[in-house]
C-alpha cells in the first residue's frame, strides 16, 4: 500500500495542468490513477524492453442514476487505453479518463434499470474478450474514497487503517481515503516480480510513500492484550 498525501496530490495536479493547460480541474483520483497506471506501464516496458498497448478498466458506481438505497454491487466498468508510447504521459491519461467519464455518463443517463443491468453485463463481456485477445496489458482500478470508511466505529473507536482482504486479481489498484481524509491510500496488487520493479519507480516515489505497518501492528497487539484482560475479568 502507498500513500499520496494532500500536498503530493496538489503537486501532481499542478505538474499535469502546467504540462497541458487543456486539462481542467483534475480530481485527486484522476491524477492518482494516471500516476499508478503510468508506473505500471513503466514496469511492463522495463521487463520486455518494448511498449505494449494498455487498457485500464475503471469501476463506477451506478448510484445515480439508480437510487442510492439500491442493495448489491450496482457497478459498471468503463475503460481508457493507450495504444502507443507517446500516449502514456500523465496529462494524456488524465485527459482520456475525463473524456471516458463524460462518455459513460452520457450513455447511461437515459437508461432504465433493466437497460443499465444489460449494459453492465456487456462491459464485463468486453473485458473477457480483450483478455482472450492477449493484445493489451490489462489493469483494473476502483475507488472507495469518500465512502466514510474511517468513520466506522464498532465500539472501539475509529480504525487506524482501512484496507481490503487479499485479492487474487493482479494489476489491480484500489484507492481509499487515508485517515486525514485529504490524502489517498492506494492498495496495489501485482505479481512479486513486477512489484520489485514497481516499488523502485522514481516517479512513484516522488509523489507516493509506502505505508509502514509496524506502528499499526503495535496498536493491534495492544488492543488484543486489552481485550484479553477484559475477557479474563468476565
Amino acid at each position: 500500500m502507498y500513500n499520496l498525501s494532500s500536498s503530493s496530490l496538489s503537486k501532481l495536479k499542478d505538474r499535469i495542468v502546467s504540462t497541458n493547460p487543456q486539462i481542467q480541474n483534475p480530481s485527486r483520483i484522476e491524477v492518482a490513477t494516471a500516476l499508478i497506471h503510468k508506473c505500471g506501464v513503466d514496469v511492463s516496458m522495463a521487463k520486455s524492453g518494448a511498449f505494449r498497448p494498455t487498457v485500464l478498466f475503471h469501476v463506477m458506481n451506478l448510484r445515480p442514476p439508480i437510487p442510492f438505497n439500491t442493495i448489491g454491487n450496482a457497478t459498471c466498468y468503463f475503460s481508457t487505453r493507450a495504444m502507443s508510447i507517446d500516449k502514456t504521459t500523465l496529462p494524456n491519461y488524465v485527459g482520456e479518463l475525463q473524456k471516458a467519464k463524460q462518455q459513460i455518463r452520457y450513455e447511461l443517463k437515459d437508461m432504465n434499470t433493466k437497460e443499465l443491468a444489460l449494459h453492465a453485463i456487456e462491459k464485463i463481456k468486453e473485458i473477457v474478450n480483450i483478455a482472450n485477445e492477449d493484445v493489451f496489458d490489462i489493469y483494473f482500478c476502483t475507488s472507495l474514497c469518500t465512502f466514510g470508511s474511517h468513520k466506522i466505529d464498532f465500539g472501539w473507536g475509529s480504525p487506524l487503517r482501512v484496507t481490503q482482504v487479499k485479492h487474487p486479481t493482479k494489476n489491480k489498484f484500489m484507492f481509499l481515503d487515508d485517515p486525514s481524509g485529504e490524502g489517498i491510500n492506494v492498495l496495489i496488487t501485482l505479481t512479486e516480480a513486477d512489484m520489485l520493479l514497481f516499488q523502485n519507480n522514481k516517479e512513484l516515489l516522488e509523489f507516493a510513500s509506502p505505508v509502514v505497518e509496524s506502528s499499526l501492528l503495535g496498536s493491534t497487539l495492544s488492543l488484543n492484550v486489552e481485550l484479553s484482560d477484559v475477557k479474563s475479568k468476565l
